[in-house]
């Protein structure tokens, strides 16, 4: 059985993140940007802290930040080419 689980993002009303886990294991995680969102936007959902506005996904957050750091650990055990880390200043 394949399940999906999707959470709406915290700035806008119809943006979401889809996590779609299939049966053999394989876990895919797709955006579904808000139609009404600028062009620079419909690729993209946001999940924010609490205190400056959203904050309504807790444990969403948490999870992201987590997966951002597995991909780190990923990156330095086993690289591919145009993965990595970077800051944006």
């Amino acid at each position: 059985m394949v399940k999906v689980y999707e959470r709406n993002e915290d700035m806008s009303p119809h943006g979401r993140l889809k996590v779609i886990l299939q049966e053999d294991g394989d876990a895919i995680v797709a955006v579904v940007p808000d139609p009404n969102a600028r062009p620079w936007e419909r690729s993209s959902v946001e999940f924010c802290s609490r205190g400056g506005g959203g904050g309504r996904s807790r444990h969403t957050l948490e999870a992201i930040r987590a997966l951002a750091a597995a991909i780190m650990r990923d990156n330095e055990e086993a690289p591919l080419p145009d993965s990595g880390y970077s800051e944006i200043t």
